[in-house]
């Protein structure tokens, strides 16, 4: 059978594709990170960036990755890279690509001919998590790790997670027991950049793309991917919550303690008439709101009635006897903790 060679590399929109023996794949868009310098102080980030990006290079990464770490991986492919002379990394990698035929320094794969700096960012894309999508690699979800604790699990609209020095976002991961070398957290199926160090796995989010995901409120599930094995075990979600808006008071000033109501209700009535009634009888008056005081409770017109506190709604029974008679009834939270009385509005009772 004859050896042939097709473009591994090709730099199209300064988007890496990959066309060798049969794979059609491609990375996502990572123009700025083929735009990097070389000189770049945080090369080796952006390199592994690039080969956790790529797509359906299991096989070709499994059989050029040779035992190596990720630390080993970056350091050569790096190497090859300044050998170029080129200013960028998109550059970089395609005249690096091309100086390999040049020389001879190929690989067989497959029936394919690859250059050795294909081989090397095919197996760091391997090597961090990169080509093994469910469909291609045949990924198995399972519980194959101890975890005794994760983190973090929550945060704020506009916050990032678990912020580090540089702006990045970070997670870890504590396990008990044997601890695979091979394991990368990967958030909503993308792999981050991992470091397993004892019975710790922590892991990284570029400073760009951790403020994209806590832009939005959501949930990004989050999960522990040995490459060796292809295992995938499921460890929860980190949830983004929308930003806390806090209430305005009727002085004009910001509340300390109260969020500001989503909504509430009802807000008329008809005199003689039980309004949103409950199963014993009585009335009820509803507000959806996120955050009050533990001590909170509702007043109507001079009255205080009984109060519940649940999960984003405060709720207040209003007796059927004596019912409330035509007019309009100011319907006000207060925390006397706090020293704060929320008006949300009046409840106007007409007649009938």
């Amino acid at each position: 059978m004859t050896t042939t060679r097709r473009d591994f590399i090709r730099l199209s929109g300064l988007c890496l594709f990959f066309s060798a023996s049969g794979l059609s794949t491609g990375c996502k868009d990572r123009t700025d990170v083929f735009q990097t310098s070389l000189a770049d102080p945080q090369l080796n980030s952006r390199l592994i960036a690039i080969a956790a990006s790529l797509r359906g290079v299991h096989a070709l990464g499994q059989h050029c990755l040779d035992g190596r770490s990720t630390a080993d991986l970056t350091r050569a492919l790096n190497e090859r890279l300044h050998e170029t002379g080129a200013a960028s990394v998109g550059q970089a990698l395609v005249k690096s690509a091309r100086t390999d035929f040049s020389i001879g320094r190929v690989i067989d794969f497959q029936d394919w001919l690859l250059s050795e700096t294909e081989c090397l960012l095919a197996a760091l894309g391997v090597a961090v998590g990169a080509g093994g999508e469910e469909e291609a690699s045949g990924l198995v979800y399972r519980s194959f790790a101890r975890v005794s604790y994760w983190g973090p699990d929550r945060t704020n609209q506009g916050e990032i997670f678990n912020i580090q020095s540089d702006g990045s976002g970070a997670f870890w991961v504590r396990l008990d027991g044997d601890i695979s070398d091979s394991l990368v957290l990967r958030l909503d199926g993308e792999p981050l950049l991992t470091t397993v160090s004892g019975s710790l796995v922590t892991a990284v989010v570029a400073p760009a793309e951790a403020q994209r995901i806590v832009s939005v409120p959501g949930q990004y599930r989050l999960e522990l991917l040995d490459v060796a094995r292809n295992w995938v075990q499921p460890l929860g979600a980190l949830r983004v919550d929308p930003v806390t808006v806090m209430a305005t008071l009727a002085d004009g000033t910001t509340s300390r303690v109260f969020c500001q109501p989503a909504d509430w209700g009802p807000r008329q009535a008809v005199e003689g008439q039980p309004f949103n009634q409950q199963p014993g009888g009585d009335s009820a008056i509803w507000v959806r709101i996120d955050c009050v005081p533990t001590d909170t409770v509702m007043q109507l017109g001079a009255h205080y009635l009984p109060t519940t506190l649940s999960d984003g709604v405060v709720t207040a029974l209003v007796a059927a006897e004596p019912g409330l008679v035509r007019g309009s009834y100011p319907i006000t939270l207060i925390s006397e903790s706090a020293s704060e009385r929320l008006l949300l509005g009046t409840l106007d009772i007409q007649g009938p």
